[in-house]
């Protein structure tokens, strides 16, 4: 008997809640958290409530908002002298902008168990889900920015007051004071706007300067990057605005990597080095003097502001403000936070062109001495063999890609060397993808060259080591079983290149450095284990790294592998 009573006191209970959520709530939601009497929320038409799912023709099968719809279903509203918009608990699919009219507010469900936008566990059961931006490469613009980036826009007048509240919103920016065309309002102060207990995550808009016309001239017509005067949420000029109990950039997940991202100067880099970050803006950009932020959790990226407030009018209670670590390589999407790079490429008194010809054929190359050159001494060789380079670009650009480390003062102390760097024309590859045997005239009329240097005497040839990246890498495997009697060590990074039983005989007394990214774009896992398999069947001297968060073009971390310079200057014949 007992039991059955306890059973009955718990479906009375379960009973009593739900019809308690499932009713269209009345109440100014402000007030009932904040026991606020007189506040200006007080004159939202809290009881004047419309529920969505009442709205003929407005909701589709799986909550597919019909956005034509809901923009009638608000304007009515509006012109009856606004009102609430309710949405019960669910998720909503919208696939537009949203412009909310002044008057109106979007109410969702009010959370049944965590209410407090600080608690990580914060999730209102009210869901806005806008489109993804889906980064492609296909065809010369790629995805357009218009399928992704989406906003709310609320165009708030004199002595009207609209809002937002109880609503989890994803990929979709919140502007309280935008016109139309995204212009800035200049709304009487008397315009309100209350933001409560939002969540917002994968809220940016992207930068309209990016591409740069640079950029376009090589193809990159599909890169992105984040406007960085935007903001998740933008308060504008003359909005007086409660921003309370709203959590943003908790679980941002829809980043993304741009592999090959060209930079203006030419510079290109891996994916992991140039990331579309949605928190990489503004958390809550203030252009007014008249904005209370209150229990409220913003995450922003590192350099950016979570709250921007120039005239330091803002009203901050009880905030929670974090900044995440992240390493960028790109500034303003189209030039390099650091351009350690251009030591070599602008300065050219550290280096030297030579131009090697036979017969028809003949190829540029650069050569860098050690800091400290003595002609009465021997020196390890080091042959880089770059990537293959783009239509359109120029040949010293592949200086950019590892021979700028090799020509700072650090490593050339550390590592007195003489460096010598074929310059592929571009457009041309250094080993041929008919897999034809005979040898390639880039390589051909390299390996020449290493000769002329063997001949006059400067290098070591007992330490000639063969460093390969992208095609480059194929190179370095060509050479390593053309010249084993050559070779010292070599490190080929990021390419596939088969070994045979044969081949694999000829070389396994060569220290071998092989690298890979593990996010590479161009070979895939299968095929990189593949290789790998392969090359440890053939028992060889081998290492073998596999660089985290790194794409295709994973060398430029090898920046920060000094073990492997050490390995490899260590390494005699």
């Amino acid at each position: 008997m007992t039991t059955l009573k306890n059973l009955s006191l718990i479906l009375a209970t379960w009973l009593v809640t739900t019809v308690a959520f499932s009713q269209v709530p009345t109440d100014n939601p402000y007030q009932t958290r904040y026991a606020a009497v007189h506040h200006w929320t007080g004159a939202i038409r809290w009881s004047q409530v419309v529920n969505a799912r009442d709205v003929d023709s407005l909701l589709g099968p799986r909550n597919l908002v019909d956005s034509a719809r809901l923009q009638q279903a608000m304007l009515g509203l509006a012109a009856r002298g606004g009102g609430v918009l309710y949405f019960p608990a669910g998720t909503y699919t919208l696939g537009y902008d949203l412009r909310l009219p002044g008057g109106v507010v979007l109410r969702g469900a009010t959370p049944r168990s965590e209410s407090s936008a600080l608690s990580d566990q914060f999730s209102p059961p009210t869901k806005f889900e806008f489109p993804a931006y889906t980064p492609r490469k296909e065809g010369k613009m790629g995805a357009p920015g218009a399928t992704g980036f989406k906003g709310i826009y609320a165009t708030v007048a004199q002595q009207e007051r609209s809002g937002l509240v109880n609503l989890d919103i994803n990929r979709a920016v919140i502007d309280c004071a935008a016109s139309p065309t995204r212009g800035a309002t200049k709304a009487d102060s008397q315009a309100s706007m209350l933001l409560l207990g939002i969540r917002q995550n994968n809220a940016a808009l992207p930068d309209p300067l990016i591409p740069t016309p640079t950029q376009r001239s090589r193809g990159r017509d599909w890169q992105r990057w984040p406007l960085k005067t935007g903001a998740n949420m933008t308060i504008g000029a003359g909005c007086r605005c409660v921003v309370a109990n709203c959590r943003l950039n908790d679980a941002t997940t829809d980043n993304f990597r741009q592999h090959g991202y060209l930079l203006d100067d030419g510079m290109i880099l891996d994916g992991s080095q140039a990331q579309f970050i949605f928190t990489d803006h503004t958390g809550i950009a203030v252009q007014s003097n008249n904005v209370a932020i209150t229990d409220t959790y913003v995450q922003v990226s590192t350099g950016n502001q979570a709250i921007a407030d120039p005239a330091q009018k803002v009203v901050l209670t009880n905030n929670r403000l974090e900044v995440t670590q992240h390493v960028g390589w790109v500034s303003g999407g189209n030039k390099a936070v650091s351009n350690d790079y251009d030591l070599l490429y602008e300065a050219d008194s550290l280096h030297e062109f030579h131009t090697y010809r036979l017969r028809n054929d003949s190829l540029t190359y650069c050569l860098i001495k050690p800091r400290q050159f003595d002609p009465a001494k021997k020196y390890p060789l080091i042959l880089l063999f770059h990537p293959t380079l783009e239509p359109g670009s120029s040949p010293k650009q592949a200086m950019r890609d590892m021979a700028w480390y090799m020509a700072t003062e650090a490593f050339r102390s550390q590592f007195p060397a003489v460096l010598l760097m074929p310059l592929l024309p571009p457009g041309v590859s250094w080993v041929p993808q008919s897999r034809i045997r005979s040898i390639s005239w880039p390589i051909h009329l390299s390996m020449n060259i290493v000769e002329q240097l063997e001949i006059s005497g400067m290098v070591d040839t007992s330490r000639i080591y063969v460093i390969g990246l992208d095609w480059g890498a194929a190179a370095a495997w060509d050479v390593v079983t053309r010249y084993p009697e050559k070779v010292a060590a070599a490190v080929p990074v990021s390419a596939f290149y088969e070994i045979t039983p044969d081949r694999a005989e000829t070389i396994r007394h060569i220290p071998l450095w092989v690298v890979s990214g593990d996010s590479d774009e161009q070979i895939s896992p299968t095929l990189a284990q593949v290789m790998l398999a392969n090359l440890q069947k053939g028992n060889l001297n081998m290492k073998y790294s596999r660089i985290d968060n790194a794409g295709h073009r994973c060398w430029y971390r090898l920046t920060e592998t000094p073990a492997l310079f050490t390995w490899l200057f260590n390494q005699h014949k």
